[in-house]
């Protein structure tokens, strides 16, 4: 997976200690470079570097202005339920994030979600999760208090093309 935002390119990875060649899901880790290159220069530069965070990553978000890193966890499968877990740290040291109220932002368990899509703007934090029909659920926070400010199960909307 992978962002890139506010001349940042962020990608995840699987840490030395989770390393399973059978495994190219399962990354735990998150490397940041800046963008912003010299004329003569070949590589991107690593700003930040968390080789790894606790977690299996799902998705993530990040926004600059407020050193914010959202990740979502890959949490297992229970009897065809996923809980929803939704880290806050911070984008400097991949730590708790000192604004954040709540360390992790949670839902109800719902139907077994196979992706999800998170978005950040300011203090709002927003999460579609697909499952495997015709709907998703969109979960919104604000993630410095940890209040839910709306969720609402959304028909998947189809496009027929002539």
């Amino acid at each position: 997976m992978y962002e890139i935002r506010d001349g940042l390119f962020a990608q995840t990875f699987q840490s030395e200690s989770s390393l399973d060649p059978m495994d190219f899901i399962n990354n735990d880790g998150i490397e940041i470079h800046s963008m912003w290159m010299e004329q003569d220069q070949k590589e991107l530069n690593i700003w930040r570097k968390h080789p790894d965070l606790g977690i299996v990553v799902r998705d993530f978000s990040f926004e600059t202005t407020e050193d914010l890193l959202a990740l979502v966890e890959a949490t297992p499968h229970m009897a065809h339920e996923r809980q929803i877990q939704v880290h806050i740290r911070s984008l400097n040291t991949g730590l708790t994030h000192p604004q954040a109220k709540e360390a992790i932002l949670g839902g109800d368990f719902i139907p077994a979600w196979v992706g999800c899509d998170i978005k950040s703007c300011g203090d709002i934090l927003a999460v579609m999760f697909r499952i495997p029909s015709s709907w998703r659920y969109l979960y919104i926070w604000n993630w410095k208090t940890g209040e839910e400010l709306y969720v609402r199960r959304i028909p998947l909307i189809r496009h027929d093309h002539d």
